[in-house]
């Protein structure tokens, strides 16, 4: 470390870290603020590019407190720290306890001419020539002077000159002390800025007041070699203000991503709502058409709006996060796995707009995960789209407080509701808030990403082209669980048993579920959108909302994790029987890893080798039997310990099927190319051969049958481009050779085909059960609701009777996709009938015939 005799210069001697005061108040600090502490991606940042040039340190603060926190900070965690300080504020107490060391610090401004208190650009050169971090407040209000009044050294335009003549690269890492996480208010009495500088007094009181614990953060750094290298950049006073502009747009950055907007009190909130002309509009045409007095609507829109609106609390996110960090996910989950590189792209995001997260709906953990996992990594939590269902004490009360903010189902004859939601929803727009909302409506059943419903985003668009925000970022989120909470409940739904509303006394029984683990939940985000860039994209499509919401399920749907559970699940369900041996499953599985490792699809750290296979078909199979889905087959006169662990034999529980399938379904979507492949060439080939063309004419067909049932994304958008992929793979793995226009299946391979066309016999067998049962009703004309029932009674018989060999076939949710396959294909007509009624007409018995057989 310098030693102040080392200088000349009162300016450097002033600056020096390693001051007998400085040293003593460091001690202090280090004791009074130990709360404080880097965040874990901060943390990243550091020891990332420690090694990798000169760190230099630029603070949003100027306070002599911030600095020597951030001191301590940096020792604590074996970090290298400043040995030079620029344009801190020290206390007036602090040149006492320097008092002999510093005369000649007094003496000197009397002896040496005006102007000798500059800045000696030679050592500071030398410190950082040495490797040695330097630290300067960037909105110091001395530098500042310098710089502006006096006309003097800007400190940014030294350091560039200084790497201009260096060969070591130079980095600037911001940092900033948030003291707190409360959200700055647009009225208050006293001024409590989270980012606020403040003097040690000051500092500790906030501290020791605050609910929400302070930290320090240091973002990503600034090169100035790479400034110094920019073409656009042809002046040093450009290059010095691109980098000062830089540093100003990452603070701005940091305060949205981690405190929000500015926030409004509930009553300007309400007043910008209920006051704006589209509301009071939507009043005077509802009082003309009602006949209703204007007191009278006012007051329903007034309750209208405290029915929906969020009432944001920062204190009651942290307890709440607290309680699900702590507790819930502990007894729920194994671990919560995500990538830091992930939490970047939300600041980065945050930078550019509002930011909208739009993930996939599995359960009811989703929006709690994503608000938790946002605020423990210090950026703020989204206010989430709700449905109205959720509102009953004590979760409404907690999911408001928490940014919750509530929709109806139906909006039907609803007019001056529907204008209120719709003007909450710009206001939030307008405001900055980050949004959640679930594309696809409801939770999925069935494992699969459902296709989106347009409303909610038709409103964000309109927001952004009514000038409410300059842009809107969307970000695409996939949480995938190893097991879901809602197991259970899904597969009796699946079954036909109708759906258990929400409610107090459901609330309190599900402490049930505390009692077992679900394995890990693998949270995922994929590169944030613009929403601007999407609208022009699609600027000449009447269905641009509808383009929007696929791109967005689309994006989503490529980066869910393949799990343990969905691929040790896949490979039980597609082999078709009950019974399998360990060898057997084993074999099974890595056939299917194969493909997703040549498909190059993401996958959890326990599935990064095919050496862990055998673990992990070890724990599924455990979990499963506990659970009695998967039972060990007990052979008598067989001494188990005489046989290989590998000729185990397990039988899978029939009823539990349809329980399980969901894990199948999650990574379904992967497999479609090759599924679709395998069908074509099972189905359609003759003494092992097929033509190209017969094999195309196969892929297509089946493409089209289940268009319902998945969004196709990437190369599932080109049928053609899928088939020779799929067949690319079946030619590398020799199951399949090709001789000009004839492809020959392997006769060693035949058995593996099968089992890959097997993964849609589910999906096959729901189509079969639906137009067995429109060939033989009586009835040409029902209530869908009707259909669908009688369906399900139609496809228990049909499975008892042997005619559907897989329990999973008994799918609501894939009855309900047949029947709108068959509406598109002229088969079935619908009509409402009332509000809420659909009739189904059975048109075209000749079609059915033919699609059945």
């Amino acid at each position: 470390m310098l030693k102040k005799e080392q200088f000349t210069s009162p300016y450097i001697s002033e600056s020096t870290v390693d001051r007998a005061s400085y040293r003593i108040l460091g001690k202090i600090i280090a004791l009074l603020f130990k709360k404080i502490d880097f965040d874990s991606e901060s943390l990243i940042t550091l020891k990332e590019h420690r090694m990798r040039g000169t760190m230099i340190f630029a603070s949003y603060q100027f306070k002599i407190t911030s600095l020597l926190v951030f001191v301590n900070l940096l020792k604590k965690h074996s970090l290298p720290a400043p040995s030079l300080a620029f344009g801190f504020t020290s206390y007036f107490f602090l040149p006492a306890l320097d008092f002999f060391s510093n005369i000649l610090f007094f003496l000197q401004p009397l002896l040496k001419k005006k102007g000798s208190r500059i800045m000696d650009r030679t050592v500071i050169a030398e410190e950082i020539e040495k490797k040695r971090p330097v630290s300067f407040s960037f909105y110091s209000k001395k530098l500042f002077a310098r710089r502006f009044i006096e006309k003097k050294d800007d400190f940014i335009q030294t350091l560039l000159e200084i790497q201009a003549d260096s060969e070591e690269s130079m980095y600037i890492f911001p940092n900033i002390i948030f003291w707190n996480r409360n959200p700055e208010r647009s009225k208050g009495i006293i001024s409590k800025k989270a980012t606020g500088d403040r003097s040690f007094l000051s500092a500790f009181f906030t501290i020791m007041t605050s609910i929400t614990p302070p930290f320090m953060r240091v973002s990503s750094p600034v090169n100035l070699r790479d400034v110094l290298n920019d073409q656009n950049l042809t002046t040093m006073d450009q290059k010095v203000q691109f980098v000062r502009n830089r540093l100003l747009n990452i603070y701005d950055l940091e305060k949205r991503t981690v405190l929000g907007p500015v926030v409004k009190t509930q009553q300007e909130l309400q007043d910008e709502v209920l006051s704006h002309e589209n509301v009071i509009k939507e009043i005077n045409a509802e009082a003309l058409q009602s006949k209703k007095s204007d007191r009278v609507l006012r007051k329903k829109a007034y309750r209208y709006y405290r029915e929906i609106a969020a009432d944001f609390s920062i204190v009651m996110i942290k307890y709440f996060s607290q309680i699900l960090e702590s507790y819930i996910f502990k007894k729920l989950f194994d671990g919560i796995v995500y990538n830091i590189d992930d939490l970047k792209k939300i600041r980065e995001a945050s930078q550019k707009g509002p930011v909208v997260f739009m993930p996939c709906h599995k359960s009811h953990m989703d929006y709690l995960i994503l608000s938790s996992m946002l605020y423990q990594n210090k950026i703020i939590p989204p206010h989430i789209l709700a449905g109205s269902n959720l509102i009953f004490f004590p979760m409404g009360y907690i999911f408001r407080r928490s940014g919750a903010f509530f929709m109806r189902r139906s909006f039907r004859g609803l007019n001056v509701y529907a204008t209120v939601f719709r003007q909450y929803v710009k206001n939030l727009v307008k405001q900055g808030y980050s949004i959640e909302f679930f594309i696809e409506g409801g939770r999925s059943r069935t494992g699969r990403i459902g296709h989106p419903q347009m409303g909610f985003l038709k409103y964000l668009i309109d927001a952004l082209e009514e000038g409410y925000s300059e842009d809107i970022i969307i970000v695409p989120v996939a949480t995938n669980y190893d097991r879901i909470v809602e197991e259970n409940s899904y597969h009796k739904e699946l079954k036909g048993k109708k759906k258990e509303a929400e409610s107090t006394s459901a609330f309190f029984q599900s402490r049930r579920f505390l009692k077992r683990k679900h394995g890990k939940v693998y949270f995922a985000i994929n590169e944030p959108l613009s929403l601007n860039e999407l609208k022009t994209t699609y600027h000449d499509s009447e269905n641009a909302t509808r383009d929007v919401a696929y791109e967005v399920i689309k994006k989503v749907n490529n980066i869910i994790m393949v799990t343990p559970f969905s691929l040790v699940t896949s490979a039980m369900l597609y082999s078709g029987g009950r019974g399998f041996s360990k060898e057997f499953l084993h074999d099974r599985v890595t056939d299917i890893y194969n493909y997703l490792s040549f498909m190059g699809t993401g996958m959890s750290d326990e599935l990064s080798s095919p050496q862990g296979i055998s673990d992990v078909i070890d724990y599924v199979i455990t979990s499963y039997m506990e659970d009695a889905i998967v039972s060990e087959l007990n052979l008598e006169g067989i001494n188990r310990e005489e046989n290989s662990v590998r000729d185990i034999m397990y039988v899978l529980n029939d009823d539990e099927r349809t329980r399980i399938n969901f894990y199948k379904n999650t990574i379904l979507h992967y497999m479609l190319p090759l599924a679709f492949a395998s069908i074509s060439l099972a189905c359609l080939s003759r003494n092992m051969q097929i033509s190209r063309e017969k094999y195309m004419e196969g892929c297509r067909f089946v493409y089209e049958l289940f268009t319902r049932e998945f969004i196709y994304s990437g190369i599932m958008e080109d049928i053609d481009a899928m088939a020779d992929r799929a067949l690319d793979y079946l030619q590398s793995i020799e199951a399949v050779t090709i001789s000009g226009k004839t492809l020959k299946i392997q006769e060693k391979s035949y058995k593996l085909i099968t089992f890959f066309a097997r993964s849609l016999q589910d999906f096959f067998e729901s189509y079969l059960i639906v137009l067995s049962y429109i060939l033989k009703s009586k009835k040409k004309t029902m209530l869908r609701k009707d259909l669908i029932n009688e369906i399900r009674k139609m496809g228990i018989r049909m499975y008892h009777q042997g005619y559907v060999k897989l329990a999973e076939s008994l799918s609501i949710s894939n009855y309900n996709n047949a029947a709108s396959i068959l509406v598109d294909l002229n088969v079935l007509n619908e009509q409402e009938k009332g509000k809420k009624q659909v009739e189904v007409l059975i048109a075209d018995l000749s079609k059915a015939r033919e699609l059945r057989d």
